[in-house]
């Protein structure tokens, strides 16, 4: 590969020294639109004006996903010009329109240099050899050493400008380009020698970035683009990319969000043991692994249902796809295809949609949820959203289309006093109640009702509040997991007996009265063996689960899953998270992010009154 680079943030400065020697008279400047000043590129151009006295020709009458034809236009703007150096400045497709120009125009016998300043960190459009071009509304790419740049200029600082969004997509570009490279058919040692060096760059700074921009974070990013630029340039890329080129020509998917959409597949089905161990993931947990990076870059998965996914498979790059490692054979694009549509939106509206009886139940949990939150706040109570509630903010920013309640927890030792700020605080519209307000209540964590509301629950019909509820569930902090299975053994079904369960099921009367009177003697010794495990938890706090007798459902959590806790979005509302809810959400789920089928998306209630 015979090009000169600049790299870093003196990487203009170097440049206009060396031209100094090269002294241009006339530049063709292939730019961008708006970006390009965004970004600090016309200062630039009009500081090599000044520094060569060169004359300026300049191009940007071009589509986003370049055209033949534009690129036709192009070249005979340059011919006109009769242009002595080209300088491109711009994204993935201003590069790539450059190359093309300087393509044709070398097929004409036209020798001209090309200088290329990416103003985005992830196509390594300045490091490779093929030019993407779309003819006749179908994604192309062109390969020809005259497409390589003469010249790369990689200059960070033209990226700080970049949105969050176009830092991810061009990001993940740069990630997939490396990891491909890996794995390619064609892949080298020095390929990988180059995608190993671009993922040192890369792969954990890019979700940091994204997160929390600095300028040293954007110069890795940029650097690392470049590498995997340099690796794809010998190795090229394969499925994900090949499978890539339709959604971007047919939905508008820019092109890393697009290669995106199937990589999880792919790092499944492609990956090697030494790759895997390069990114800290396994055989079993890769595609799951991938995906949650991808969501991490705020890069959504998820495909609209007017997608047609079959028509887009077929129109994949067979150029491309013959250098995936892995032959893709219909029957893999049969998973593919299945996979993708597992991915697609649908039209939530039949279950949650303004004005349904479900959507109006929402929404008063929303109103509770609001006044638990100020009430827990200001008297210093740390809680965090939990389940579904927070599944649904982390998947969906809300409810779950389909949940009908409101799942709140909080550390055991915190419930009294909990307890006796709702009390003491809420509205008069609202009532906190547990099993110390009501003799008939036997669930063992509280609830927050809603007094203008009445919910038709044949389990809950000796209670004396019957409004639309949240729930708050004490948390219990044990030294063994086991101590949770043999308290519910020990101590679950007898506090719900003790506390009148038996009235909600369907028993004789001299059942009842038997298994409460079974219940209310084995009670304390019950309790006292549940003392001694939350003993031992504040001794050695190793796990964190729901308390006794309250849920068959009982996750392993781990104390820094939890704490501290952070601040997310739940239907417009701030409201509490646990700081590593990834880890919290797939101890409980497994892969969260994945779409229930229709067949498993239970809604346990639709008969609210709510005034």
């Amino acid at each position: 590969m015979n090009q000169k680079v600049y790299i870093g943030k003196n990487a203009i400065i170097d440049w206009w020294s060396d031209l100094q020697t090269i002294a241009p008279k006339h530049c063709f400047v292939v730019r961008g639109h708006r970006s390009f000043e965004a970004c600090g590129g016309q200062e630039v151009i009009e500081q090599l004006q000044k520094k060569t006295h060169c004359q300026i020709t300049e191009f940007e009458d071009f589509s986003v996903n370049p055209k033949y034809e534009e690129a036709q236009i192009g070249l005979e703007k340059l011919l006109q010009s009769k242009a002595d150096m080209i300088v491109a400045i711009g994204g993935g497709s201003v590069l790539d329109m450059s190359k093309l120009i300087r393509h044709m125009a070398m097929e004409q016998g036209y020798k001209v240099p090309l200088h290329a300043m990416p103003t985005t960190a992830g196509t390594g459009a300045e490091a490779t050899h093929f030019a993407v071009v779309y003819i006749d509304g179908k994604k192309q790419s062109i390969a020809a050493d005259d497409v390589l740049p003469d010249v790369a200029v990689v200059y960070p600082p033209f990226t700080y400008s970049n949105s969050i969004y176009q830092t991810a997509c061009a990001g993940f570009d740069a990630v997939a380009q490396a990891i491909e490279s890996f794995w390619a058919k064609g892949a080298t040692e020095e390929t990988r020698a180059y995608s190993i060096k671009a993922l040192g760059l890369l792969w954990s700074q890019l979700p940091q970035l994204v997160q929390d921009p600095t300028e040293e974070l954007r110069d890795q990013i940029a650097e690392g683009a470049y590498w995997a630029g340099r690796a794809i340039n010998i190795s090229t890329t394969t499925a994900p990319h090949a499978f890539s080129y339709a959604f971007t020509s047919h939905y508008g998917y820019p092109h890393g969000h697009a290669v995106a959409l199937t990589f999880p597949f792919f790092m499944k089905l492609n990956g090697t043991k030494e790759l895997y161990e390069l990114l800290g993931v396994s055989a079993d947990n890769a595609m799951q692994k991938i995906a949650e990076y991808i969501s991490s870059l705020g890069l959504s998965l998820q495909l609209a249902s007017e997608i047609d996914v079959k028509a887009m498979l077929q129109e994949v790059n067979l150029q491309r796809l013959s250098n995936n490692p892995i032959k893709v054979t219909l029957e893999i694009i049969a998973d593919l295809e299945i996979y993708l549509k597992s991915h697609q939106k649908e039209d939530f509206s039949r279950y949650n949609g303004e004005g349904t009886p479900l959507r109006k139940a929402q929404l008063r949990m929303v109103e509770i949820l609001k006044e638990v939150d100020g009430i827990f706040r200001r008297n210093n109570i740390d809680y965090w959203i939990d389940a579904g509630t927070l599944l649904g903010a982390v998947r969906h920013g809300g409810f779950i289309p389909w949940d009908d309640d409101v799942d709140i927890s909080l550390r055991r030792e915190d419930y009294d006093r909990a307890r006796e700020a709702l009390q003491k605080e809420l509205p008069k519209s609202m009532v906190f109640v547990d099993w110390t307000t009501d003799k008939n209540y036997f669930d063992a964590c509280g609830r927050v009702k809603s007094r203008n509301s009445h919910v038709d629950l044949p389990i809950y019909r000796f209670q004396k509040e019957q409004g639309i509820w949240v729930d708050i569930f004490p948390m219990e902090t044990l030294a063994t997991y086991k101590e949770k299975l043999w308290g519910e053994k020990i101590y679950g079904k007898v506090f719900r007996h003790a506390h009148n369960e038996g009235l909600a099921v369907k028993k004789s009367r001299l059942a009842y009265w038997l298994t409460r009177f079974l219940a209310l003697l084995l009670y304390p010794m019950g309790y006292m063996i549940i003392s001694f495990f939350r003993y031992r938890g504040r001794k050695h706090a190793n796990v964190i689960t729901y308390g006794f007798a309250l849920c068959t459902v009982y996750p392993k959590h781990q104390p820094e899953w939890i704490f501290p806790t952070q601040d997310i979005e739940f239907e417009n509302l701030v409201v509490r998270a646990p700081h590593d809810y990834k880890s919290y959400l797939t101890e409980f789920y497994g892969n969260y992010m994945q779409i229930p089928p229709k067949e498993k998306r239970v809604v346990h209630s639709n008969n609210w009154k709510i005034w």
